[in-house]
């Protein structure tokens, strides 16, 4: 028997078998389907210049231009240094010192700053559902709607301890109105929903 095929990751594959005139033999024939990847709209893509009114301080010794470079340069740095996967695939979270792997207040930092840098990374929302996994993945003890303030492990014993933190809960459910208001919330994570739920 001779295979005929083609390797291309995630595709949908559609297999005729055609026999041949041998009775040895027969050809398999792969037609490969590529599967549309997801469209992501950004609706406020980093840049995103906010016209603010009154008293602001804005750096005046570079140009918008630069300002935005350097934005984006520092934004790449930070998450090749602080944004983890080490516990399960489905799941990032924001490195916060080699004592504890993360906490709330750290994770919810990084779920609104992923928001804010979309159009910028292309990952930005899936890396974003996946900080969003790890939080889902944590709860706190007094409410499961919370998030446990610290993790120590990957997969700390459940304790007293395991409350939550108010500037993390409140970063947190600030981080899904933002990703409401960038990529709505038809997809996979009702995003406005799990706010309402936060708040």
């Amino acid at each position: 028997m001779k295979i005929l095929a083609h390797k291309i990751p995630i595709v949908s594959i559609i297999v005729f078998l055609l026999l041949s005139c041998s009775k040895d033999e027969a050809v398999v024939t792969v037609v490969v389907t590529p599967t549309e990847p997801e469209v992501v709209t950004n609706n406020k893509p980093f840049p995103n210049h906010t016209n603010y009114i009154g008293d602001h301080i804005k750096p005046n010794n570079y140009g918008q231009t630069e300002l935005d470079n350097h934005t984006k340069t520092f934004y790449d740095g930070w998450k090749a240094l602080y944004l983890k996967n080490d516990c399960n695939t489905n799941e990032y979270y924001i490195k916060y010192r080699n004592d504890a792997k993360t906490v709330s207040e750290a994770h919810g930092y990084g779920m609104m700053i992923m928001c804010f840098m979309a159009g910028h990374d292309s990952n930005a929302k899936s890396d974003f559902d996946k900080l969003f996994n790890y939080y889902k993945s944590h709860p706190s003890n007094i409410n499961s709607n919370l998030m446990d303030w610290q993790q120590i492990t990957c997969n700390d014993a459940a304790s007293s301890s395991d409350d939550s933190a108010t500037d993390g809960d409140i970063d947190i459910a600030f981080s899904l109105l933002l990703a409401h208001n960038q990529w709505g919330s038809e997809g996979n994570i009702n995003y406005l929903q799990q706010a309402q739920r936060y708040l």
